[in-house]
């Protein structure tokens, strides 16, 4: 039929067998769709090739709808993501239609009728929550299924928030997975959440395209987020004061500006203030009793402890190498997890003398993993990425 510059690619027949269309490097790699009209004797050459109008890092995959009418195919977005487009054949100035974002690998073929098209997605990863039982050190596999990260529980116990990894959106529900409600979607992305101890907010670590990481609050119910603060830093995970009143963060993506530091939120006035002597600190997170604050220092491994009241960081432990500190709903303890290293646990450091008990051995897993602690006395553990920074 021809010869082209580069290899074709994803070659996609229109049902009718007229139409040939084929994806060719261009621009440093980069994928451009054209299309050949194919004759009745089954001969087309060069010439009767053409470029179409999909923009660039279109098209890996395609497909007709079984009538011809519509194109459908995807594009990788900036963060390596994929999204979903349609557009009508033959409309060369005909706006293309993102239809849903999905995963980072998906392969399209057309369905039994005109409006069906059938999606295999794959995601760089899935998720398992695991469930830990600490006296025999084993793990069970919480609500199966569901492919899930960043996971809080409500103080009660009765709550939860999560992300889908599919498509990154932010969902609260009952424990059991029961009474889904929708939170966020695309574009903005999730992390972090935290309930209110009253359970009538949630404060969540979001990032809408081309803004830093900010906290947003936003009502179990759903509804729009609003920012827990003025300015433009970024910021990391939230957490609670005990009277719901603050919260309290430590700066990501900051260490090139040397801008790190450990901060509280006043909700009344939208204003913040830096904590005392945590310059360089990340990962803050309040106990519940509202009495210290706990931080990572990134350079020394070490799990710094704030008094609220006399104002005084001092270190419980060093070799913590992970980043992901948890209290247990009593105050008494911080669940710190170190991945790294020959001996990969999560341990329980005692606030009141730093007492170190290994409570679950990580060596099996070997990756980075987070842990929450619920009031239902049970640490859910699941993975993986650490605090950004």
């Amino acid at each position: 039929m021809g010869s082209f510059s580069s290899s074709p690619s994803a070659l996609a027949w229109s049902r009718e067998g007229n139409r040939l269309r084929f994806a060719l490097a261009e621009n440093q790699g980069a994928d451009a769709p054209w299309e050949m009209e194919i004759h009745k004797d089954g001969t087309a050459g060069v010439a009767a090739a053409s470029r179409l109008p999909p923009s660039q890092d279109c098209c890996g995959n395609w497909a007709w709808s079984r009538n011809d009418r519509n194109f459908v195919y995807t594009k990788r977005q900036a963060d390596g993501r994929l999204s979903f487009f349609v557009k009508p054949y033959g409309q060369r100035l005909a706006p293309e239609t993102e239809l849903v974002k999905i995963g980072t690998e998906a392969a399209i073929a057309p369905g039994k009728t005109d409006n069906l098209v059938y999606l295999l997605v794959q995601n760089a990863y899935r998720v398992r929550l695991l469930k830990a039982d600490l006296q025999h050190n084993t793990f069970q596999t919480l609500f199966p299924g569901l492919s899930a990260d960043f996971i809080s529980f409500s103080r009660d116990g009765q709550w939860m928030t999560y992300v889908d990894t599919v498509d990154r959106s932010f969902w609260r529900s009952r424990v059991d997975s029961r009474e889904a409600i929708q939170l966020t979607k695309a574009p903005i992305d999730v992390e972090f959440s935290a309930w209110s101890p009253d359970g009538h907010l949630i404060a969540f670590m979001g990032k809408q395209p081309g803004k830093p990481w900010r906290i947003f609050l936003i009502s179990p119910d759903g509804g729009t987020p609003e920012e827990a603060a003025v300015g433009d830093d970024g910021q990391g995970a939230p957490t609670w004061s005990a009277e719901g009143k603050a919260l309290v963060y430590a700066n990501v993506l900051c260490h090139e500006t040397q801008s790190c530091w450990a901060w509280r939120v006043d909700l009344a006035s939208k204003g913040v203030e830096k904590l005392p002597g945590s310059h360089g600190l990340r990962t803050a997170r309040w106990s519940p009793d509202g009495k210290y604050i706990a931080a990572i220092q990134p350079e020394t491994h070490a799990l710094m402890l704030f008094n609220v009241e006399t104002q005084h960081w001092r270190t419980l432990a060093d070799s913590i190498t992970g980043d992901n500190p948890n209290w247990s709903s009593d105050s008494r303890y911080i669940y710190a997890d170190s991945p790294q290293g020959e001996h990969s646990m999560i341990e329980r450091l005692r606030v009141s003398d730093g007492q170190r008990v290994k409570v679950v051995d990580l060596a099996a897993f070997r990756r980075s993993w987070f842990l929450v602690w619920s009031d239902a006395r049970q640490l859910t553990h699941f993975g993986s990425r650490s605090e950004r920074e």
